[in-house]
């Protein structure tokens, strides 16, 4: 095989294709694009190329270069994800965040699920990012293994684990008032090892691609802790702690004056690895959430304890895995309202042959509200053509209960929903033509009965939902220094009695995901564009014509780094480089009367960021 430096293009072609590189093939002859090793899709480590999955990895190469601001700008190039942003800054724990067109998502951080009771994620979740190793995100269904609302996929913070002692210091500065500071320190020293980060982020009004400004502020601080000791060569212990606290000004297009927001979000972990003979592996876990938000008077506290645990063992062709997960939820807001489910289990991996393996799953789940439900999953998947070529199809079933903000919400609760049941289909193909150059195709189709929305003046179940849609992808290494990629997703989601077409618009009906890498030595830059198309709004009488402000367009970011010597780096960063103007929420629907302009919550035109990073 041809020998490159293989840096510069790996990083996209992980989120494009699926598999994670590793920052130790720089140098030496590189491997197939899919080679790397992935563990959501089956909860156990398998060759990407072979996980029979839509699977997209972010690096941690790709976060440190791109200097993502946090998890909703690094989920922004992942094809089949979309983000909806109201705006900078107060409307963070609100930004829509869908994979598939669905915005029922298990987040995971080194495996162990971090859903609060609302089972709502939040795209801005995660602030500070300087102590994750990769992020993989599972396109599709897969409540087999991780419950409820992993309808739409599952999105795996995998953090870093220190092989040695070493401090850094980050600041940067730019348009929009933003200031952030970063220090972290991490290490390894005999059966110890730990990863500590704290950050400040600052930010304040903002620009339009119009150049009209919208008064907003931003006042966060974000803590990561993990703590692993080693306890024997069989079993390892870690302690983690995050917190993310904030304080928002934000502009509410219904109202004049700014509002307020606070956020105060932390979370503990206690995870037990153990490894008893090679073959057989257990993953016991316990994490406490603690939730407290205040949108202008709009409180919502929640409390969610989770035990978890997770034995694998290799019998034969048969890898095993089995589990059980019992979580207590309660919503402190609404009068302490209780929720308990339990859930048990269990997938088999058979290898048919070398090249021919069927997995197979089945999830029970007794929840205290919504009674007992199994969900059952199967995938057949096939490696050929010198191991140039895999192919799959997969069937997955989902269950989702009510949230207690659908039951108990004083103003829009309704006790009398019922849950969400569902299907979803998906085939894919991944392509090798040579050392240099891959493809990668999925297909999915999603039923879902009973959908849970909102209809005024409640909550409710708003009929049946279809959705489906495809994607394909390219990689191509040109030379040494440079790569690209270039990728394009179609969804197509019928309209529920809340909702029009494609969820009013929210999920594109194209979605373009290109890049260009150019990485030689001290030096590297990056040139990235999502492109928007057809984001129609709906076209009714009670709604406006111009539901957005861009129905289709293009938001190219830009970013550039250079190592001045082995310890300090100096960077810039540059979004939106055409300053487009284009909003991803709108208030239209709600206020069609009114001027359409007024009701758009307007995202930010061109901005630049320049920082520098000591590290020692």
């Amino acid at each position: 095989m041809k020998k490159f430096n293989y840096l510069g293009g790996a990083v996209m072609l992980s989120v494009l294709l699926g598999g994670a590189v590793p920052v130790a093939l720089a140098n030496s002859t590189p491997e197939y694009f899919l080679d790397t090793m992935v563990v959501t899709a089956t909860r156990t480590p398998v060759e990407a190329f072979k996980a029979n999955a839509n699977v997209s990895v972010i690096t941690s190469k790709e976060i440190k270069e791109r200097h993502y601001s946090d998890l909703s700008e690094a989920l922004r190039m992942v094809p089949g994800v979309y983000i909806g942003n109201y705006a900078p800054a107060g409307y963070d724990n609100s930004n829509a965040l869908k994979i598939n067109g669905a915005d029922e998502i298990v987040v995971l951080v080194d495996g162990v699920k971090i859903n609060n009771v609302s089972n709502r994620v939040s795209a801005v979740m995660l602030k500070n990012m300087d102590n994750v190793d990769r992020i993989e995100v599972l396109k599709g269904s897969a409540s087999t293994l991780y419950g409820s609302n992993a309808k739409g996929g599952v999105i795996n913070i995998i953090t870093k684990k220190p092989e040695k002692i070493s401090t850094y210091f980050r600041v940067d500065g730019g348009s929009n008032s933003i200031t952030n500071y970063y220090m972290g320190q991490s290490g390894k020293e005999k059966d110890w090892s730990w990863d500590a980060n704290v950050s400040r982020n600052l930010s304040g009004d903002f620009k339009d691609g119009e150049g009209v400004t919208t008064p907003s502020s931003s006042k966060s601080t974000s803590t990561n802790f993990k703590i692993t000791k080693k306890l024997s060569d069989k079993h390892e212990l870690t302690a983690t702690y995050d917190s993310y606290k904030a304080d928002y000004k934000y502009t509410a297009l219904w109202e004049p004056a700014l509002k307020n927001g606070k956020v105060d979000n932390q979370n503990y972990k206690f995870i037990l690895n153990s490894d008893f003979d090679g073959n057989t592996t257990n993953v016991l876990s316990f994490v406490n959430l603690d939730n407290d938000t205040d949108f202008n008077g709009y409180k919502t506290k929640t409390n969610t304890k989770r035990i978890t645990d997770q034995l694998s063992t290799q019998l034969g062709n048969h890898l095993l895995t089995a589990g059980f997960e019992f979580s207590h939820d309660k919503v402190i807001t609404f009068n302490g309202k209780k929720m308990m489910n339990r859930a048990f289990f269990l997938q088999d991996q058979f290898d048919i042959t070398d090249q021919l393996k069927l997995t197979a799953g089945v999830r029970h789940d007794n929840n205290s509200g919504f009674g007992k439900h199994t969900t059952p999953s199967a995938n057949l998947g096939y490696t050929f053509n010198n191991d140039r070529t895999n192919v799959y199809v997969s069937y997955s079933e989902y269950f989702i209960p009510p949230s207690p903000s659908n039951l108990y919400s004083a103003a829009y609760g309704n006790p009398n929903i019922k849950p969400e049941t569902g299907n979803t289909k998906e085939i894919g193909i991944n392509h090798k033509f040579d050392d240099t150059f891959a493809l990668s195709a999925h297909a999915f189709k999603r039923y879902s009965e009973n959908r849970i929305g909102y209809v005024s003046p409640k909550y409710t179940n708003v009929g049946d939902e279809k959705a489906r849609g495809w994607d394909i992808q390219l990689k191509k290494q040109f030379t040494p220094q440079f790569s690209t990629y270039v990728g394009y997703t179609h969804s197509v989601i019928d309209a529920t009695a809340q909702r029009a077409k494609n969820v009013d618009g929210y999920v594109p009906k194209g979605a373009w995901d290109i890049g260009l890498d150019y990485d030689n030595k001290d030096f590297n830059a990056s040139l990235i564009g999502k492109g928007v198309i057809d984001r129609m709004g709906p076209q009714s009488a009670d709604a406006v014509d111009a539901f957005f402000p861009a129905t289709t367009y293009f938001v190219w970011d830009a970013s550039m780094n250079y190592n001045v010597n082995k310890n300090a780096k100096i960077y810039f960063k540059v979004n939106n480089i055409f300053d487009k103007f284009y909003a991803e929420h709108s208030n239209a629907r709600y206020n069609w009367s009114a001027d359409p302009d007024g009701q758009w919550w307007r995202a930010p035109g061109r901005s630049f960021l320049v920082g520098m990073e000591y590290a020692f």
